[in-house]
């Protein structure tokens, strides 16, 4: 390991968290925030944070999700043999989408921690055991030598996550009406 990254290495991890980190820190605490205030001035500041995660996580998830598709997920879920004939450039967009998804993730559940100082004990229980999970699936990938099985598992776990938007649609749709 080394202390310090290259400047010119876009592509590596802690480039890819530092912009995760700081780009969903900029929407949540700006633009997010700024969104709730403006379609959502009838409630009360204490709403407008929760309105705000609303949306980050309306965001973020479909953007992940995204992400996920583009980088070859739903085959290596349906058929993970196809998995060991892919070419490099497969296998670079489905390590990359992994390292987007993992970092947006992780990101966003954090802030959305920090926001929210009343966030109800069933979701900060949901968000740290999601956190834990994550985790201990980058720790098994790497000891299990990237083993399909346990790739799926973690694609597997992502896709629980990324698959909440209509929750968050219908709590925004909820809150525009009351």
């Amino acid at each position: 390991p080394t202390l310090g990254i290259q400047v010119d290495n876009m592509a590596s991890p802690e480039w890819i968290f530092g912009i995760a980190a700081v780009g969903t820190f900029l929407e949540r605490k700006y633009v997010l925030a700024a969104a709730s205030r403006r379609f959502y001035a009838h409630l009360p500041a204490s709403k407008q944070v929760k309105v705000a995660n609303y949306m980050l996580e309306l965001f973020n998830t479909t953007a992940i999700l995204a992400l996920s598709v583009w980088g070859g997920v739903f085959p290596l879920l349906a058929d993970p043999d196809r998995l060991a004939l892919a070419g490099a450039d497969q296998a670079y967009r489905l390590a990359a989408a992994a390292q987007l998804a993992y970092f947006g993730l992780l990101t966003m559940y954090l802030t959305e921690l920090a926001f929210d100082p009343e966030l109800r004990l069933g979701v900060v229980m949901h968000h740290w055991i999601s956190i834990l999970l994550a985790v201990w699936g980058l720790w098994a990938v790497d000891i299990l030598k990237r083993d399909h099985t346990v790739l799926r598992c973690f694609f597997a776990h992502a896709l629980y996550i990324t698959t909440e938007q209509n929750v968050f649609a219908e709590m925004l749709l909820y809150h525009r009406k009351a």
